[in-house]
């Protein structure tokens, strides 16, 4: 009786150095363009996340001063006509931009020898530049305790301090049309505000506002 042997003869064979570096060129091709689509998803929400922001900052900056221009009875805006250069430090505190006066009647009695009392409000907003790029706008109001409406003085009024807010953190003034506060024609504030947020997509938005304030 014979015994068949059969010899198994097929060879183990790998990766032939062509295969290799075909298959390391299609990997790289994936990779890069699976970076590419994570890089422009990041830069896209960083863009809208910024954009949004930006646009938050000019909502409250132009509801506040909007508000209170239209409340006044005095408006005294004081935006610096150049844009102060930093030096050695890293944040420069301006000169109120803007102050603003009205009254408030608490009593009125206009017979004859009637009292007339009133509340003076004051406020102040303040610019901070600073070499982040995250420039704070805030705004102070004071008032005075119901006083004689005769007297009425706003220069020498003794102010207390009510509140200080935080309007917003990004108001730019690189140059001055960034930011205004002008008086064009009887009776009408124009106001320009610009957002600038800093950051991997940085974004610029403008809004201008025009209030007929209360005045008189």
């Amino acid at each position: 009786m014979k015994t068949l042997l059969v010899h198994n003869g097929e060879s183990q064979r790998g990766f032939t150095l062509i295969e290799l570096i075909i298959a390391i060129a299609i990997t790289s091709v994936v990779l890069a363009a699976a970076a590419s689509t994570v890089y422009q998803l990041l830069a896209g929400n960083s863009h809208n996340s910024n954009a949004m922001l930006a646009t938050r900052n000019l909502q409250q900056a132009g509801h506040w001063i909007s508000k209170d221009i239209l409340m006044a009875q005095e408006i005294l805006p004081s935006v610096p006509s150049t844009v102060p250069a930093f030096e050695d430090e890293t944040e420069i505190i301006l000169s109120p931009i803007l102050t603003l006066y009205w009254f408030e009647f608490t009593n009125y009695d206009p017979s004859p020898g009637g009292d007339i009392f009133s509340v003076r409000h004051k406020v102040v907003y303040e610019l901070t530049l600073n070499t982040a790029g995250t420039n704070p706008l805030r705004r102070t109001h004071w008032q005075t305790d119901p006083l004689d409406h005769e007297a009425l003085d706003y220069e020498t009024e003794t102010w207390a301090e009510e509140s200080t807010q935080l309007i917003a953190s990004y108001i730019s003034f690189r140059d001055t049309p960034e930011l205004s506060i002008t008086n064009p024609s009887a009776g009408v504030y124009k106001l320009v505000i610009t957002a600038y947020v800093p950051g991997f997509r940085p974004v610029e938005e403008q809004k201008v506002f025009e209030i007929n304030p209360r005045l008189g």
